[in-house]
Order: C-alpha cells, then structure tokens, then sequence
C-alpha cells in the first residue's frame, strides 16, 4: 500500500511551522470527541482521449479492491473526458485521508501505463467552464 504523509506550513505566534496535517487531522478529532461519517467524491481529468477507457478504470478500481479502499465505480461528470470516484462512506476520517491520496497515486500510476495524464486540479483546462473538486461529505 502507498503510504503517504502530507506536510503544510502554518503560522504559529508569527513563526512559519512545518507540520503534519495527519497529526493536526488526529487532534482536532481528538479535540472535537464525536463519531463521524465520512465519505468523498474526487474529480479528475483525463488530458489525452483514453482509447482503452475502460480497462483503465477496471485496473484502477481492482487494485483499490487490493488495496481494500472502499469506492463506487468511475463515472463520468460533466466536463469532457472529466470523471469522478466515490468513496464509501465510513466512520474512519484518518483513513479516508489516506484512502484519497493513495488513489491520486493509484489513478496516476495507472493512466501512466496508458500514457494518458491525469489531472486533479482545480481548472485544468482554461477552455473548459468546468473544474474538479473533492467534496467531502
């Protein structure tokens, strides 16, 4: 399995601090004491037409199962080669976190293999209205 953690830099009493957004999410989870139901839904872009679409979303879908990273199907959102993957909803914060940045990793790996490039930004493509998003439910 990927392993990732993500760093940001904030203020702290006016001095910039590296620190972990793991450890801040574990806090503030700690701090706030109540169950949660968490799911997502992540956008992305396909910047090249994909002539083998599908095989690409099974082997992505697959080693998720693999990876034990519970999601729906790919489906297509409104942009043009624009897609999306729902995530599960379960009561694990920290996991989906992590679950969401392995599948970044998973969805890039994989389009690689098809030489087609991935896209997650917010406005990848300035002649398209539509961008990507990650809703967080």
């Amino acid at each position: 399995m990927v392993k990732s953690n993500v760093f940001s830099t904030c203020q702290i009493q006016h001095q910039p601090k590296k620190i972990s957004s793991q450890k801040l999410l574990t806090k503030i989870i700690q701090q706030i004491n109540r169950d949660f139901t968490v799911g997502a839904e992540l956008e992305f872009f396909l910047l090249q037409r994909a002539n083998h679409k599908q095989a690409l979303f099974t082997a992505i879908i697959d080693e998720l199962k693999q990876l034990k990273i519970k999601t729906g199907d790919i489906i297509s959102e409104t942009g043009n080669e624009q897609y999306e993957i729902d995530f599960i909803h379960h009561n694990e914060p920290l996991k989906l976190a992590a679950d969401i940045i392995t599948t970044k990793q998973v969805i890039i790996k994989h389009a690689a293999n098809f030489n087609i490039e991935v896209s997650f930004a917010a406005k990848p493509l300035a002649r398209q209205d539509v961008g990507n998003a990650l809703h967080i439910h």
